[in-house]
């Protein structure tokens, strides 16, 4: 479970909670940069960061993470500005802001290790950039429709 890093203005929060098909899943709130959104993870192992396209949220990934959790712990961000995230007026929702909000979100997330990380359309773009601004935060990377 990730905890919050406030000396860094960034962090992690959360519990446990159930998800609607009584699957066991953990949660709460992030914040990076002023900015954050409710996340949710379930299963062990290997950190896979799944990254919705815009303007998608965490429970478009919730099918995949039921068939996948075994060798994964899969964790699914809502990006600020989309699901249950707060949409803020003159925000900036742009791939740069994004990318360095999640790569804030994986310090914290990963604990110093690398993560899996697959992004979706928007998310996609995200995460290659991400990927390519910030490569000693990814393991792997799966881009669809991006």
């Amino acid at each position: 479970m990730c905890r919050p890093v406030p000396a860094h203005g960034y962090g992690v929060r959360g519990g446990s909670r159930r998800r609607g098909g009584g699957g066991g899943v953990r949660g709460g709130w992030w914040t990076a940069g002023g900015a954050g959104g409710p996340w949710a993870e379930a299963g062990g192992g290997t950190a896979l960061l799944v990254v919705p396209g815009c303007p998608g949220s965490k429970e478009s990934w919730y099918p995949l993470a039921g068939s996948i959790n075994k060798p994964f712990r899969v964790v699914e961000p809502d990006l600020p500005g989309w699901g249950q995230s707060q949409r803020d007026a003159g925000a900036d929702y742009g791939y740069a802001a994004q990318v360095e909000r999640l790569a804030r979100f994986i310090e914290v997330l990963g604990a110093g290790k690398p993560v899996a990380l697959v992004g979706h359309s928007m998310g996609g773009g995200i995460a290659a950039l991400l990927a390519a601004r910030h490569p000693q935060y990814i393991d792997k990377l799966v881009l669809m429709d991006a």
